[in-house]
């Protein structure tokens, strides 16, 4: 794993180094695969092959903000996401240095700022994002957590959207599937 050329690199282990202290370090995982087997050496001899189950362990997250304009007029709109770590342990942990992400973002239609997908690892426990978003460089407004009170968590394989809804500037903040989000608006 690791040439470096896409972002992830792995350390070298030394010789008697703990190997869950070794990780995966990556800036954008398109793709990165998590496999387990538990080896025990009394049954060696008689295991002729082993089938581990990989978990594609990146996730995806884009945000939409609607009526932005409405409400705070016109502006350079930007969105950052915090709370995401850049590495995975080989015992499966999301672990690292903290990233924050500031992902380009356009207009779909008059109402609607959706920001470009971020590759990114599941958030570690104990551990959500922070969705912030930014008119001409100074902040608005952020949260770690939507309308209901649940912090914002990516899982493995997750291809999630958050919506933010600026109506009477109390920004309703729900998490959709991607694919639910498609549905529910026009793109231009």
């Amino acid at each position: 794993v690791g040439s470096g050329v896409d972002g992830t690199s792995v350390a070298q282990p030394y010789f008697g180094e703990d190997i869950d202290s070794v990780m995966v370090n990556t800036s954008s995982p398109e793709s990165i695969y998590y496999g387990q087997f538990d080896y025990t050496s009394q049954v060696h001899d008689s295991v002729k092959s082993v089938e581990v189950k990989l978990v594609n362990m990146h996730a995806t997250l884009r945000v939409a903000v609607r009526e932005l304009h409405e409400y705070y007029g016109d502006g350079n709109y930007s969105v950052k996401l915090s709370g995401l770590r850049n590495s995975l342990s080989y015992d499966g942990e999301v672990t690292g240095d903290s990233v924050t992400y500031a992902p380009k973002s356009s207009f779909i239609s008059e109402q609607v700022l959706l920001t470009d997908s971020v590759n990114t690892l599941p958030t570690a426990t104990n551990e959500a994002v922070m969705v912030g978003i930014y008119k001409d460089g100074e902040p608005i407004w952020q949260s770690s957590k939507d309308s209901a009170g649940n912090e914002v968590k990516l899982n493995p394989g997750d291809n999630k959207v958050v919506t933010i809804d600026c109506g009477y500037r109390t920004f309703g903040f729900t998490v959709l599937s991607w694919n639910d989000f498609v549905q529910s608006v026009d793109m231009k």
